[in-house]
């Protein structure tokens, strides 16, 4: 989870908007629909799926982030795209 605080101050680094935590629910669909292949990673990732955490969301919906044991992952390449 990331803190609140931390929260308020990131923002996607391509839209250069602000990010929110998507729910556990949300999070746990988004790694099935990765698992699946229904979504992948822009680029080459240096995560693993177990160890994500969690996911930070464009206020869009369209783009996701994961979060890697706490640490959010903003690079470029680590983004997800959820819809064009």
């Amino acid at each position: 989870m990331v803190s609140t605080e931390l929260l308020e101050k990131l923002v996607c680094p391509v839209e250069r908007k602000p990010l929110s935590m998507l729910s556990q629910e949300e999070a746990d669909a988004l790694k099935a629909d990765l698992v699946s292949g229904k979504v992948v990673p822009v680029g080459s990732v240096d995560w693993r799926l177990d160890e994500v955490t969690g996911f930070l969301v464009t206020r869009s919906r369209k783009v996701a982030y994961p979060v890697v044991d706490g640490i959010p992952s903003l690079l470029p390449d680590s983004r997800i795209v959820l819809s064009e």
